[in-house]
């Protein structure tokens, strides 16, 4: 099997993009009022901590708080 290095660089160009789409800004939503870290923002369970080490992680995400949401 010959090396082709134009076929390289665009394997190399693909697996990049790939990557980068993996590491988009994502939206967080609160939906509990308790505090807490429980160590995962997810969709059933997430706390206001939560959501913000978890967006902090990300760099441009976005938090959601619930309606309901009181001082």
């Amino acid at each position: 099997m010959e090396f082709h290095p134009l076929r390289a660089l665009a394997a190399g160009f693909l697996l990049s993009l790939a990557l980068a789409a993996s590491a988009r800004a994502a939206p967080f939503v609160v939906t509990t009022t308790a505090d807490g870290n429980n160590g995962a923002c997810t969709v059933s369970l997430c706390t206001l901590r939560d959501a913000v080490i978890a967006a902090n992680a990300i760099p441009g995400s976005t938090i959601t708080l619930p309606s309901n949401a009181s001082p």
